[in-house]
């Protein structure tokens, strides 16, 4: 690729961000731009032969390189080295051990920093799902269907920044925090943990400590937001809410009326396709 190429493809993860943050629509143009490159660029890949196949479903399966491949990692590697280096600057002790880890090429230690700095300051600080079978939780009863939503930045876990709890074989009930666990797992953990091992040793190697800010400049991110509201923004903001509550609203009107709202198919209807398709698993 070249750097024009790689440019462009930057641009475009800040226009995804900048909706992700709910801070205004992204170009449509650059969006168009970069879309079209990924379109060229995999019809002269080793994918081409898939990419035909997939003609009549064209934009999901760019979208299979688009967004864990390229879009991802630019979005959620800058706030989760955003996150690093503020736990290295709080820590003199850590900070050398960092840099001898990186010397040393020790990248296991350095991917566990990563690790330990998403489980505190995770890129995503609120995790929903739906419940597919009733749960209890304490003395609260929550039906099969509801929409539950952790954040994690109020979640009770242990604040003492430990690499320790990574290793193989450690006790660690925070394991499945970074990248989840179960179908919604992340596929592409192992390849995300390498990479930002190898970033984290590239930067502390090859940058001056003095350059080294990635918390200035920070925008859109799913976790700072930059704290720079403009009137555009929050305008943009409140009608994006309004739209979301009043398409809610309308949905559950219709979940409460025993149609889900998704397929137009009753409760019971969706519920005896559930069980037939739990039945015809190995």
């Amino acid at each position: 690729m070249t750097q024009e190429e790689e440019n462009l493809f930057y641009q475009a993860s800040l226009e995804w961000r900048k909706e992700l943050a709910v801070k205004a629509f992204g170009s449509k143009e650059v969006k168009t731009e970069f879309w079209t490159l990924l379109e060229s660029l995999l019809a002269n890949s080793p994918y081409a032969d898939d990419f035909k196949k997939h003609d009549h479903q064209r934009d999901m399966f760019m979208s299979l390189f688009a967004q864990p491949l390229i879009l991802s990692p630019q979005i959620n590697f800058s706030d989760i080295m955003a996150a690093v280096f503020q736990f290295l600057r709080d820590d003199e002790a850590l900070h050398a051990k960092a840099l001898e880890a990186a010397r040393q090429n020790d990248l296991e230690f350095l991917r566990n920093i990563c690790l330990e700095s998403i489980r505190l300051k995770h890129p995503f600080p609120v995790l929903e799902r739906e419940l597919n079978r009733d749960l209890k939780v304490g003395d609260q009863k929550l039906k099969a269907g509801t929409q539950v939503y952790i954040l994690y930045d109020e979640f009770e876990q242990d604040k003492t920044f430990d690499t320790g709890r990574w290793l193989p074989g450690a006790k660690n009930p925070y394991r499945s925090m970074p990248f989840g666990a179960g179908q919604r797992m992340c596929l592409g953990k192992n390849l995300a943990q390498d990479m930002l091992a190898e970033m984290l040793r590239g930067i502390l190697l090859h940058i001056p400590d003095a350059k080294i800010r990635p918390s200035d400049n920070h925008l859109y991110s799913g976790r700072d937001n930059d704290g720079k509201d403009s009137a555009s923004a929050v305008l943009h903001q409140i009608k994006i809410f309004t739209k979301v509550l009043r398409t809610s609203f309308g949905l559950g009107k219709q979940r409460r009326s025993g149609v889900c709202p998704f397929t137009g198919k009753s409760s019971a209807q969706n519920t005896a396709a559930s069980e037939s398709i739990q039945t015809e698993q190995p």
